[in-house]
């Protein structure tokens, strides 16, 4: 995977700022999944209504995949950074 190095930079760098390793990799994972909810539904809402791009954040945030949004995997990273390149080439 391209991005998982950064993951476990930002953990190191946590961890140098006396912050547990399982607290840091889960509190990046959470917060990188949660601007990922909130970018998705921005760019949806742009494209589409406001009630799709409402449907579709709920659909991103209960599928079953999105359980490694919130464990300690670099999966919510690599989305963060998978729709922030899709934003980038739309524009």
């Amino acid at each position: 995977m391209l991005f998982s190095p950064i993951y476990p930079l930002i953990i190191k760098l946590l961890t140098y700022l006396r912050i547990d390793f399982l607290i840091a990799g889960t509190l990046i994972s959470n917060i990188a999944f949660f601007a990922v909810i909130i970018l998705f539904y921005r760019w949806i809402e742009s494209n589409y209504t406001p009630k799709i791009a409402y449907w579709s954040t709920i659909c991103l945030a209960f599928n079953p995949v999105a359980l490694y949004g919130s464990v300690i995997y670099p999966e919510s990273i690599f989305l963060l950074f998978s729709l922030l390149a899709l934003q980038y080439y739309q524009k």
